[in-house]
């Protein structure tokens, strides 16, 4: 309940927009999660394992860049991993 609540207080005032379609570098991608507060924004992407740690902390890199561009909005990002026995988080910059 504790991580729940921090969840929520964390997210509180945001526009969520979950499976955010994304177009950038001539390809679509998909956001898992997006938070858009009147300031600055934060993609949020999910992920099974840490098996492809390095390739998901650059995808979710490109995701901020290309909302920054669209939105022009201070935007950073996290790597949520739903793993077996814990929730880790990775926060991403570019």
């Amino acid at each position: 309940l504790a991580a729940s609540a921090k969840w929520h207080n964390y997210i509180e005032g945001a526009v969520l927009r979950r499976e955010q379609p994304l177009a950038f570098g001539g390809k679509l991608k998909q956001i898992d999660l997006l938070l858009e507060w009147p300031d600055r924004t934060e993609v949020v992407d999910y992920k099974s394992s840490e098996r492809f740690a390095e390739k998901h902390t650059e995808q979710v890199r490109e995701y901020i860049k290309a909302v920054r561009g669209i939105l022009h909005k201070p935007t950073t990002g996290m790597v949520v991993y739903l793993l077996p026995d814990a929730i880790k988080i990775v926060h991403v910059h570019s």
